[in-house]
C-alpha cells in the first residue's frame, strides 16, 4: 500500500462518522488503481451507443453500460469513482449515475429531455441541461436524485455546463433562441453573466483547465470545427488545431498539460491526444463506428 494511501484513511476515518479506516483505504486504493482513465461514449459494437472507459494511452478498453438503450455524454465526479451519463429513455433522455467500473447504475432524473450531466467541482450538486418550453435550460439536482432546482432558464438556449474549479461559477454555451450562435459564457457564483466570445459561426462545449486559468473549447469560425484555448476571462484566444476535419469535444488531462478530444480526420471520429499549446497529437481509439465526447479522470 502506498504510505499517502494509508495516511489519508487515518485522517478521513477520525473526521468522519461512522467509516472505519479499512473503508477509507479501500476506497483509495480503488481511486489510485483507476487513476488516468478516459470514460467516452460510442457506437462501436453497433446499434446504440454505450458508455466505455479507456488508460490515457488507449489501453484496457472497458465497456460499462450495456443494454439496446442509447448513453452518451458520460462525465466523472470529482472523487472519480462515479460517472455522470445520458440514457435514452423512450422518446426521452435521463441523467444517470454510476460507479467507475459500471456497476451501482441508478437514475437521478426521469422522464425528461435532460442531456450534459456535470458534476459541481464540490460534489455537492450535479448540473445538467434540460429542453422544456421549447428551450435548453440548465438545472441541479443532489446526487441522490432529490431537490431538483433551476439554475438558468430565460430566453436563451443554454447547455453544456462545467463548474469552475474552486469559485463557485460555471461556464456553458448560450445561443439568443430566436437568432445568432452559441457561445461561450460564464456565471459567477451569483448568477452574473459574462459573454467570452462573439466571433463568427459557434463556440461550443467550453471545459475550464484544472487550476482554473484557462478555458479550451470547440468553435467553427474557420469553416470546420477546432480545438481553442483562451483566458478565463476570453483573452488570447489560440487555436490548437489547423486541418480541414472536425475536433470536437475537448477535455484537460488533470494535470493540465494534456488536451483530449475527437477527431473524424482519419474518416470516422475517434479520440486524440494532445499537448495543451497544441503539439503531439496521438491517436489513441482507432475502432469501426465513432468515438465521443472524451472526459479526462
Amino acid at each position: 500500500m502506498k504510505p499517502w494511501i494509508a495516511l489519508y484513511a487515518v485522517l478521513a476515518a477520525l473526521t468522519v462518522p461512522g467509516c472505519t479506516i479499512g473503508d477509507f483505504k479501500a476506497m483509495l486504493e480503488d481511486r489510485a488503481a483507476n487513476a488516468d482513465r478516459i470514460v467516452f461514449a460510442s457506437d462501436r459494437a453497433g446499434g446504440a451507443r454505450a458508455i466505455y472507459s479507456m488508460d490515457s494511452d488507449g489501453g484496457d478498453v472497458q465497456r460499462l453500460t450495456g443494454g439496446s438503450a442509447d448513453c452518451k455524454m458520460p462525465d466523472w465526479s470529482p472523487s472519480k469513482l462515479r460517472i455522470l451519463y445520458a440514457r435514452e429513455n423512450g422518446s426521452d433522455w435521463e441523467i444517470r449515475s454510476m460507479s467507475h467500473d459500471g456497476t451501482d447504475d441508478r437514475p437521478l432524473t426521469t422522464g425528461q429531455n435532460d442531456i450534459w450531466p456535470h458534476w459541481r467541482n464540490d460534489g455537492s450538486r450535479v448540473l445538467f441541461g434540460r429542453y422544456v418550453s421549447d428551450r435548453d435550460s440548465l438545472y441541479s439536482v443532489s446526487p441522490a436524485g432529490t431537490g431538483e432546482t433551476v439554475v438558468l432558464a430565460d430566453n436563451w438556449d443554454n447547455a453544456a455546463a462545467h463548474s469552475h474549479p474552486n469559485n463557485g461559477g460555471f461556464v456553458f454555451m448560450r445561443q439568443s433562441h430566436d437568432a445568432g450562435n452559441y457561445e461561450i459564457h460564464v456565471s459567477d457564483r451569483y448568477g452574473t453573466l459574462t459573454p467570452l466570445t462573439s466571433d463568427a459561426g459557434e463556440s461550443r462545449n467550453p471545459r475550464w483547465s484544472p487550476d482554473g486559468s484557462r478555458i479550451v473549447f470547440q468553435s467553427n469560425r474557420d469553416g470546420d470545427w477546432d480545438i481553442f484555448v483562451m483566458d478565463a476571462d476570453g483573452g488570447n484566444e489560440v487555436p490548437l488545431t489547423f486541418n480541414s476535419s472536425d475536433d470536437l469535444s475537448p477535455d484537460w488531462s488533470p494535470d493540465g498539460r494534456r488536451i483530449v478530444f475527437r477527431s473524424d480526420r482519419d474518416g470516422d471520429h475517434d479520440i486524440y491526444v494532445m499537448d495543451a499549446d497544441g503539439s503531439d497529437v496521438i491517436q489513441i481509439s482507432d475502432e469501426a463506428g465513432s468515438d465521443s465526447v472524451p472526459r479526462w479522470q
